[in-house]
């Protein structure tokens, strides 16, 4: 057997799961329907969760309409993150339900709160941001409407993961290596109810040792402040870390694996990570011809790279060492600078979903040093060398200072 193609573009690669966008149209269009096939989400469980679209003004007003019926705090104290993102093109609205809602409701469940992905990502700051979550967004423990009350408690592994999508995504693969089929899995009714217990109906059919329960965080640094969290009982069930393919490039990242690895030891459990970026992870990426450096989330490795199984043979006892940290590059946090431009001053801080570091504008104006002149008698040293000696000091230095702002 010859071995594959070198393909430096993850996209490009052969997709393991048979969902194309035109599954999904009665859940979502456009770019929501087109994430979610390549996420690998089987449209069951897409319609389970209740994934829609905003594509025109009667899109808009549906979702607002379904916003309200959200549990989190009312529509007039949020930016309104929807109309921001959905400007001009499709955005992907994305529930999130929140573990202890589910515990009690069931199938009933309520959204506690919505986040939308448009198209093109929303820029602030000079960043660029694919997700976007309401002002007021909680931290959540993310959980399908359709997981039976019993895997709270039963479910051997617990599984942690970045975001509703790599949940759903991870959940597929899980039911696909369980033996549902492609085409249970492909089935929707078009009510929501239905759908969600006919999902909980392949979801009962999962052998015990075989569970998972998958917790879709919103980020990694957020899991210590959610009140779900006392709902889990640790003791003796193996904790899955399932964090993005930077763990081993992003120090913040490492760090929130470690607070969540030793808070799981803490509780009795068996902390584990599905190494992404590890030497496993890296021969099924060579298996596949995949040679790109792009970091890999669950849903794209369970959709391009490998089933369940093969992510399961990534898992790492331990933690891998610790990289270095971006501010070690020679800015920490709370540092300021005037931006390349010239015209404000920003500061260099810490994102509370993401952990990532970035530069802040906080003051509209900017200003820099354009000449310094000490002005002196040179020494006789100096005069006989004629080389200036840096370290005698000056009588009188005069600094000249420009302000520019836009």
């Amino acid at each position: 057997m010859t071995n594959p193609s070198p393909i430096a573009n993850l996209s490009e690669l052969e997709p393991l799961t048979p969902w194309e966008a035109e599954h999904f149209h009665a859940i979502a269009r456009g770019s929501g329907a087109r994430k979610l096939a390549d996420s690998g989400v089987a449209p069951l469980v897409a319609a389970a969760r209740g994934y829609d679209t905003v594509v025109d003004e009667d899109d808009l007003k549906r979702v607002r309409k379904m916003r309200k019926s959200g549990r989190g705090r009312p529509p007039k104290q949020q930016t309104d993150m929807l109309e921001r993102g959905a400007t001009g093109e499709d955005t992907l609205v994305i529930p999130w339900y929140d573990l202890q809602d589910v515990n009690a409701a069931g199938v009933d469940v309520m959204p506690l709160q919505f986040q939308y992905r448009p198209l093109t990502p929303l820029v602030e700051n000079g960043k660029a941001r694919k997700y976007l979550l309401e002002k007021s967004g909680r931290s959540t423990f993310d959980m399908s409407p359709s997981v039976p009350h019993s895997w709270l408690m039963d479910a051997p592994t617990i599984l942690f993961v970045e975001g509703a999508l790599k949940a759903d995504s991870t959940l597929t693969a899980i039911l696909r290596s369980a033996g549902v089929t492609d085409a249970e899995l492909t089935q929707t009714s078009g009510d929501r109810r239905t759908d969600r217990l006919a999902l909980r109906a392949l979801l009962d059919r999962v052998p015990s040792a075989k569970r998972v329960l998958v917790i879709g965080l919103i980020g990694v640094g957020n899991w210590n402040n959610v009140e779900g969290l006392v709902e889990i009982v640790f003791h003796n069930r193996t904790g899955l870390i399932a964090f993005d393919g930077d763990v081993r490039r992003n120090r913040n990242v490492w760090n929130q694996a470690r607070k969540l690895y030793d808070f799981i030891e803490r509780k009795h459990g068996i902390p584990k990570l599905i190494d992404l970026d590890g030497p496993e992870a890296v021969l099924r990426m060579e298996s596949v011809g995949y040679v790109g450096g792009e970091r890999l989330g669950m849903d794209d490795f369970l959709s391009r790279v490998g089933s369940w199984n093969d992510a399961l043979s990534c898992v790492a006892e331990i933690l891998p060492d610790s990289p270095v940290a971006a501010e070690d590059a020679g800015y920490r946090k709370g540092d300021y600078r005037v931006s390349e431009d010239g015209t404000f001053v920003e500061e260099y801080v810490q994102s509370a979903i993401t952990q990532e570091f970035y530069w802040e504008p906080v003051v509209a104006i900017g200003g820099r040093i354009k000449s310094v002149r000490t002005l002196r008698v040179p020494t006789s040293t100096e005069q006989q060398t004629g080389t200036i000696d840096a370290d005698v000091d000056g009588r009188s230095v005069r600094v000249e200072a420009a302000v520019e702002f836009k």
